[in-house]
């Protein structure tokens, strides 16, 4: 758990290590990142830093508390689609706040690319238990999609789970990447529109051809061997 003493910073100097600490994560990653460089950047002693923060790892994950408190509360109640087009509705809202909150918060933005991108790779760090929350939120979501009919169930729901991680991180690198090149984030809403674009082809139910007729496969996940 995060040092309770880094609670009674004042604003000036949690700004200072906020802004030095993210720059660090986002640009070398957790295991690459030095403290002491974040001391320097800070513009803090190395006394101070130690008083409030333990070690890396504490200041690692004080920051991505900090991070997380600004998201939407990952509850799997909160999933209550009843339609397809509800369901979808309530993906683009989500799609929408994190592209936006990207165009405000430049290293707030790489770093939970960095951590949702990479899910495998944070089960041993600091991260872990908040990717082991995000893994059940994206379940949940996952399962009411299942029973409103948005989502296919003709494949294992762990594999949808990782299907859709995948998509994520291909469509967030492009959209990095190209934002890198054009020296701006391209537009939330063909960013959005292109990601949402991505799960549907990939998670909505298949449809096959038959005499001219189409119907929705929906096979028990359990029966796939």
């Amino acid at each position: 758990m995060p040092n309770v003493r880094s609670r009674k910073l004042n604003q000036g100097k949690w700004d200072r290590i906020t802004h030095a600490a993210l720059k660090e994560f986002t640009c070398y990653g957790y295991k690459d990142a030095s403290f002491n460089r974040i001391i320097r950047q800070s513009g803090l002693s190395k006394g101070t830093m130690y008083y409030y923060f333990d070690s890396k790892e504490d200041l690692y994950r004080t920051v991505i508390d900090s991070i997380l408190e600004k998201l939407p509360p990952l509850k799997p109640s909160n999933h209550t689609a009843e339609k397809p087009d509800d369901f979808w509705l309530e993906c683009s809202t989500y799609v929408e706040w994190l592209f936006e909150s990207y165009k405000s918060h430049r290293y707030v933005a790489q770093l939970i690319r960095n951590v949702l991108s990479d899910p495998v790779g944070c089960k041993n760090s600091p991260l872990s238990t908040v990717v082991s929350s995000i893994h059940a939120w994206l379940e949940d979501l996952l399962v009411n999609g299942q029973i409103c009919g948005a989502v296919r169930r003709d494949l294992p729901l762990e594999l949808l789970i990782d299907l859709s991680w995948g998509i994520w991180r291909i469509v967030g690198i492009w959209h990095g990447e190209m934002s890198a090149h054009s020296g701006r984030l391209s537009t939330s809403g063909s960013a959005v529109s292109t990601l949402l674009e991505f799960f549907r082809r990939n998670l909505e139910p298949v449809v096959r051809s038959t005499n001219h007729s189409v119907a929705p496969v929906d096979l028990d996940p359990v029966s796939i061997a």
